[in-house]
């Protein structure tokens, strides 16, 4: 299943010079056609010989996250456990370009891999007890020099920026042991990316899953078992041309295909023209995200995060379920009523009753708005265990969202939200009354964090600016709808950069004054383009004439103040708060 590994998934690929060689591992013979070199090659004879590797003037920044490097450990580590795998493991596609007689080559489609690739052979060698071992795997990352004299280079140099930080805590030996001292403000994207995702291979490996014998064998199986299909060519161009043109006519693997092959590979085969029938079932009742988190909310709802793994969720459900002998149970009585719960919640038809229905409708919309997949666990094991059409199926959601937005504004840490979610489940499956659900009521730091950073002198720069004036513009009379470029725009009412002269600068006389107000929620409100853009800059008699003319109430409301000054804005500020919670049925 080559196009399983695509550039931009988790995936593998090969290399060059060593490409057109064979290896002990009985290589494909090369076959050429006009300056076209297509070989199949393990990774030993990728990260072998002389050749260099860099990187095309073209190439994007490197954007895999830990959930791409985590599919991939994962999917190598079991093939390597497998039996049947044990010969080939076929990991992808790479496209080079290397000149003819040259051992420098230009990585045009893979990068992505091979960069995760280096980082889990350097993590390898430097959880390498055995000298001799460790020194192996360090062959793979720097090549042979030319001639005797000649000092070892490494073998593969990323994009100019982030060449010195990959170099210091990847390739240099013992550097991914190394803990990242510096400012992560101050990386890049692609510098953060591979910082991140070092820490996470060293997890991974590092893991009291795998033994130091296991590591061995996962290294062994990985550069002398996994191959890749290496595509060569003479030139940049004809590289690219070559990428460009499997870009246009390629439909990429979705996370939901990948779910998919990797849910029904292990459904004995009588079975599985059924369990697919189910899938696609699914599938016709949801959107493509939806079918693939789905499978996320059920690990949630099955084992409460008691277990935790760094395997792609469809793996962990395949293992737990043991589908392996049966996939009947798991599609019928798991994946089906939960897919149909789901489409009801995504359908806005949870409920029968019509008041009630409007009330939870309304609730998830709002949940939505701040957090589409956090607050899903809990909803369908409501309507699981106590039925949509229980008499506190409302009372629940309302209470649900209150916590959702709460634990959003005061910052809680993702994977505390998470936890928090799992202990609600715990006590969906108790009898209790919707108020007597302690999990559900929010915490006093929680809404201690909140209020902090809803007045704080931050707040239009937090991610959850937009659906907070959003909120409170529909509980003042009129939903704004989602804040977009081209409709709803934030805006300032004290300009962030108010000119140093004029009457801005009367009651807000120094630029400390000016950053200290600006972006406090009391600042702000929605405008459309055009409103924004005449606002500009100009003084406030002016622009309280553009928001008195505004389609929006919250832009209204605030032209009714008679001077915009740090008194208006902290008065401003806490009246939108109160608004905001009045909805909670809390007082600040």
């Amino acid at each position: 299943m080559v196009e399983k590994y695509d550039e931009g998934r988790s995936g593998f690929w090969p290399r060059a010079g060593a490409l057109r060689r064979k290896t002990a591992d009985a290589e494909s013979k090369p076959v050429q056609s006009e300056g076209l070199t297509v070989s199949l090659v393990t990774f030993d004879g990728i990260f072998s010989g002389e050749a260099r590797y860099g990187l095309t003037d073209f190439q994007r920044a490197y954007s895999w996250r830990a959930a791409n490097v985590a599919r991939l450990i994962s999917d190598v580590a079991g093939a390597a456990n497998d039996p049947s795998r044990r010969s080939v493991y076929c990991l992808g596609r790479l496209t080079l370009a290397q000149a003819p007689a040259s051992n420098s080559i230009q990585i045009v489609d893979g990068h992505q891999r091979l960069l995760t690739t280096t980082m889990i052979i350097a993590v390898l060698r430097d959880l390498e007890t055995d000298t001799a071992e460790a020194d192996r795997l360090h062959g793979y990352l720097e090549a042979q020099p030319l001639t005797r004299r000649g000092a070892a280079e490494l073998r593969f140099v990323p994009q100019t920026g982030p060449a010195e930080l990959f170099q210091s805590l990847v390739q240099k030996r013992g550097a991914t042991l190394l803990d990242f001292e510096g400012d992560f403000e101050e990386l890049s994207e692609t510098e953060c990316n591979i910082v991140e995702n070092r820490d996470f291979i060293r997890s991974a490996l590092q893991s009291p899953m795998m033994s130091a014998m296991e590591r061995r064998h996962f290294a062994t199986y990985l550069l002398r078992r996994c191959k890749v299909i290496a595509v060569t060519t003479t030139t940049q161009d004809e590289a690219w041309e070559l990428t460009i043109n499997e870009l246009e006519t390629r439909l990429e693997f979705s996370e939901a295909d990948q779910a998919k092959s990797n849910l029904l590979a292990p459904i004995p085969a009588a079975e599985r023209a059924m369990a697919s029938s189910v899938w696609e079932a699914c599938e016709a009742r949801l959107v493509s995200e939806d079918m693939y988190r789905l499978l996320g909310h059920i690990r949630a709802m099955t084992w409460r995060g008691r277990i935790h793994s760094n395997k792609p969720v469809e793996i962990e459900i395949a293992k737990h379920f043991d589908l392996g002998k049966s996939g009947t149970s798991f599609m019928n009585d798991v994946l089906l009523p939960n897919a149909e719960r789901l489409e009801a919640i995504r359908g806005d038809k949870v409920c029968n009753h019509p008041e009630t229905r409007a009330s939870v409708t309304d609730s998830i919309a709002l949940m939505t708005w701040i957090d589409a997949h956090n607050w899903v666990p809990a909803a369908l094991q409501w309507m699981k265990c106590r039925g949509s059409d229980a008499p506190e199926t409302a009372l629940f959601f309302k209470r649900l969202e209150r916590l959702i937005w709460l634990m959003r504004i005061a910052g809680v840490d993702p994977n505390k939200q998470e936890t928090r979610v799992l202990a609600v489940l715990g006590e969906i499956d108790s009898s209790k009354p919707v108020e007597q659900l302690k999990f559900l009521k929010p915490d006093v730091e929680h809404l201690a964090d909140a209020l902090s950073n809803l007045r704080g002198s931050g707040f239009a720069k937090k991610g959850y600016s937009g659906p907070v004036l959003r909120r409170i513009s529909r509980e003042l009379g009129a939903d704004s709808g989602p804040i977009t470029n081209d409709k709803v725009t934030l805006e300032h009412v004290l300009p962030t950069k108010a000119p140093e002269h004029g009457p801005w600068r009367e009651a807000f006389k120094s630029k400390v004054l000016i950053r200290a107000n600006s972006q406090r929620l009391g600042n702000m409100t929605l405008l459309s383009p055009p409103h924004n853009q005449e606002a500009g800059t100009r003084e406030w008699r002016f622009k309280r004439l553009i928001l008195a003319s505004s389609g929006f109430v919250l832009s209204r409301k605030a032209a009714e103040y008679d001077t915009w000054t740090p008194q208006t804005i902290a008065q401003r500020t806490e009246e939108l708060i109160a608004v905001l919670f009045k909805t909670w049925g809390l007082s600040v």
